[in-house]
């Protein structure tokens, strides 16, 4: 069966068995040493084309077990614990970009029945540093759609932009010259409203004027008032006699001017260093929910970052076809699917696992 490997990997070296021609029970072949191979390896590349490399010259025996990578070193694993089996250094050509799969064949020089090919396919895996480094790396000018989460990134403030609005921003100074000023205009709108004297004075004059009107009107009795409007013989005089006397006016008015005064003192006076630690929270303080589902196209700034939190922090599992991305508790949260035809690797929008 083939095992798949990564392009590029370098100093790997893998196990081979080899079949003892003679037998017929499948046994492994023991004592074999370098000068006893022939091994070549044949890869199928990227444009169909087919190549095989003799590297039997480069077979070398090596010391043991643990000696250190060594292109093309041969070991026998154990004649009695595994016999037939043996360690095989490739060269890291093997294994170079530019091929689909790659095949070393091993076999007994004097019997090309015992041959032991050993099939690999070469894959791309992307890692997620791969694709932050895609990312960052990215130009800028190809992001800049209004509404996409490179336009976004784009619009965040630099430092400079941060120190200049900050500058801005007004002084302690300047907010308690503000405050004072709003403060005394305040005051003088408060301190523009009549007085308990002067609304008495004006309300009674008032009432001597209504007085007066009331009486240059037709000088119809009480009962003839009552039958006009459709009222019982005493309503109308109880509801004229609940009517406020001047006295009451006044005290419900100075009452009303007293609560508007309270009212203006309880007022919240806030400092400029209350504000600037209300700013600061919200920036390093306050902490937001990692974002659910499929990322929409359109989303808040705090949503889009929070999508890069995300990439960065939690899993992310990658195979030939498929790319997903996990929530905190390792659940799927979406995932997008991967194609490579050789020429163009694309990754289609984010879709529902």
């Amino acid at each position: 069966m083939a095992e798949e490997i990564e392009v590029g990997t370098t100093d790997r070296s893998i196990f081979v068995f080899v079949l003892d021609g003679a037998q017929t029970d499948g046994s492994g072949k023991t004592g074999l040493v370098a000068a006893n191979l022939t091994v070549s390896y044949s890869r199928m590349e990227t444009d169909n084309d087919a190549t095989v490399t003799d590297v039997t010259s480069s077979l070398s025996d090596l010391g043991a077990l643990t000696t250190a990578h060594t292109d093309w070193g041969w070991k026998e694993i154990s004649s009695t614990l595994a016999p037939g089996l043996y360690r095989l250094d490739v060269a890291d050509a093997l294994f170079a970009s530019g091929a689909w799969y790659a095949v070393v064949y091993v076999m007994i020089t004097t019997s090309a029945a015992s041959a032991s090919p050993k099939e690999f396919i070469l894959t791309t895996d992307t890692t997620i540093q791969d694709i932050v480094d895609g990312v960052l790396d990215e130009a800028i000018a190809g992001h800049n759609t209004a509404g996409t989460v490179g336009k976004t990134i784009i619009d965040i403030p630099t430092d400079a932009d941060l120190v200049t609005a900050l500058a801005d921003l007004p002084t302690n100074a300047e907010l308690a010259t503000a405050l004072a000023t709003a403060d005394d205009a305040v005051l003088t709108a408060v301190g523009d409203l009549p007085t308990n004297a002067e609304l008495a004075t004006a309300l009674g004059t008032a009432d001597d004027a209504v007085l007066a009107a009331i009486a240059a009107l037709n000088n119809l009795s009480q009962a003839n008032i009552r039958t006009a409007v459709g009222l019982g013989s005493a309503n109308l005089d109880t509801q004229l006699g609940d009517l406020p006397t001047n006295a009451e006016l006044a005290t419900a008015l100075g009452t009303a001017d007293d609560a508007v005064l309270s009212a203006i003192a309880a007022l919240n006076n806030l400092s400029a260093a209350q504000v600037n630690a209300e700013v600061v929270d919200a920036l390093a303080t306050d902490t937001y929910a990692e974002p659910t589902g499929v990322p929409a196209a359109t989303a808040s700034l705090a949503a889009k970052i929070g999508r890069l939190h995300q990439a960065l922090r939690n899993k992310v599992t990658v195979t030939a076809s498929k790319k997903q991305f996990f929530d905190d508790a390792d659940a799927a949260l979406w995932e997008k699917d991967l194609s490579d035809d050789a020429t163009t690797y694309t990754e289609s929008e984010g879709n529902a696992p």
